[in-house]
């Protein structure tokens, strides 16, 4: 009896994070997913379908994290953030009012979930998109250690210590001529 809750406990949990990492992902798995069934439709095989639809769905995620990171512009990051972030929301919002409708939660409060789970969900997609996946730190001490830096002194020392800033002055007083990197 207590495997049985555990491993329905367990599978309950696997297919929500299954459907928040799908629902994140919307966008590449949608165009991943009309890819491949358009593959399979047009007899190219199974596996030319499944492989094709991989790639495409995999394009389309990394094309927009590229694009996001190297467009400079606000106004075109917040449209290239809202095309990945709008779809990502709509699935989230579906996917959570279908839970709560399975838990027997009344249509009010299945709303204020699913309208929450959206929220969620699309910014969780827009934090993906924009690279946001951790806290990398500035400071990396000889080891290679990382760790994050706790104030912005900090951080600064650490770059000064790894060339980064300050090279110009470290020049002058070392008596060479300040060259440009």
């Amino acid at each position: 009896m207590l495997a049985s809750t555990l491993l329905t406990a367990f599978g309950l949990g696997a297919i929500c994070w299954l459907m928040f990492t799908l629902a994140v992902y919307a966008l590449p798995f949608w165009i991943g997913l009309s890819t491949s069934l358009w593959l399979h439709a047009d007899d190219h095989g199974l596996l030319v379908a499944i492989i094709g639809g991989l790639v495409a769905g995999g394009v389309v995620a990394a094309l927009g994290e590229v694009v996001f990171a190297r467009v400079r512009s606000v106004p075109l990051r917040l449209a290239i953030g809202l095309v990945y972030a709008i779809p990502a929301g709509l699935a989230g919002f579906h996917m959570t009012r279908g839970v709560a409708a399975l838990t027997g939660a009344g249509e009010t409060a299945a709303l204020v979930l699913a309208g929450l789970g959206a929220l969620i969900i699309g910014a969780t997609a827009w934090a993906r998109i924009a690279g946001w996946s951790g806290a990398e730190g500035l400071a990396e001490d000889a080891g290679g250690d990382c760790r994050v830096a706790t104030d912005e002194g900090e951080a600064l020392r650490a770059l000064r210590s790894r060339g980064h800033v300050g090279w110009r002055d470290r020049a002058v007083r070392e008596g060479r001529r300040p060259r440009l990197r």
